[in-house]
């Protein structure tokens, strides 16, 4: 049996993706929302709730059980509060099935189980605000790019399907792997990054869907992000040593003679315009390697000539 790739939504996961995002300061300051969309949240909140949310081990909570509802991409929650009571009905032996698949969750799920039920509870609190805040037309978006998504699928082989819907992850050796799971779920709240995890049999990935279209006159989100990470020298050098074959973090480091923190910082903007790509192969313990997106060269092309076109095409069109 090979892989199976579903390509799934339910409203629960952007709550969970818009938390995710709340509360780690250094994803909220590089998403598409920014700091504005994270101070704008706070000041809605009440201090009780806010400080225990706030709070390293919740945060940990948070993506331990976000892991754990991916796991379960087989049942339909309606809300947090089905899933909450989807967990707490789970015997030890399931959970420690569930724990058997992750890393995460040997480490992390079976030794707290009381304080991640707990977390929980404040799992429910927070999507009766988020849902309440956002546009439903959104979330009808990101149902669209699922039935948009389905019907492509069929059309390309796995490994290209996943590459194009994530934008430049790359999940090598599909082939000859069996029984793995590769799901994928469109998010708007992480824009402009994948949010991933790749473990024994599992790959999931959010993936960034922005549905709001730009302007008359006004150029798209892609073409500013790829223009505006394209016009720094030490990202087009990088760009450069990536041309030829896949490169390790190291080599990329060692190439540029830059500090790690400034090598990761292109690179996360280099993968955000999707100019890069990301190999990774499951159950393989060494870091993710990069290489030149070519594809995404021709976006390059494709979105500058688009947007100046003669005015007076634009109208025949």
């Amino acid at each position: 049996m090979g892989s199976s790739i579903k390509v799934i939504f339910q409203p629960l996961y952007e709550s969970f993706i818009g938390l995710l995002v709340f509360t780690d300061s250094t994803l909220a300051k590089n998403s598409d929302l920014g700091l504005s969309w994270s101070r704008a949240i706070k000041s809605q909140l009440a201090p009780g709730f806010l400080n225990k949310i706030q709070q390293k081990s919740f945060q940990e909570d948070v993506k331990t059980l976000a892991e754990l509802i991916m796991l379960a991409h087989d049942k339909s929650f309606s809300s947090a509060g089905g899933f909450t009571a989807w967990f707490n009905e789970l015997s030890l032996e399931e959970l420690s099935a569930y724990a058997c698949v992750s890393p995460r969750m040997r480490e992390t799920f079976l030794p707290r189980i009381e304080q991640l039920r707990d977390s929980c509870k404040s799992l429910e609190e927070w999507e009766r605000f988020f849902l309440a805040r956002i546009d439903p037309g959104l979330i009808e978006a990101l149902e669209r790019d699922v039935r948009e998504k389905q019907q492509l699928a069929g059309t390309l082989p796995a490994v290209d399907f996943i590459e194009q819907v994530t934008g430049g992850i790359l999940v090598e050796g599909l082939e000859e792997e069996e029984n793995r799971v590769i799901i994928l779920s469109p998010q708007y709240h992480g824009r402009p990054f994948n949010i991933y995890t790749i473990c024994r049999g599992l790959f999931v990935s959010h993936y960034p869907v922005d549905p709001a279209m730009p302007q008359p006159g006004e150029p798209s989100p892609q073409l500013i992000r790829l223009l505006a990470t394209l016009s720094d020298q030490n990202r087009l050098k990088i760009l450069n040593f990536l041309a030829g074959e896949e490169k390790s973090f190291t080599e990329i480091l060692n190439y540029t003679g830059l500090a790690k923190s400034t090598v990761h910082y292109h690179l996360i903007a280099l993968r955000a315009a999707g100019l890069i790509r990301v190999h990774l192969r499951f159950n393989d313990k060494k870091p993710a390697n990069f290489s030149l997106r070519r594809s995404a060269l021709d976006l390059v092309d494709e979105n500058l000539k688009d947007f100046l076109k003669d005015p007076a095409l634009k109208t025949k069109e």
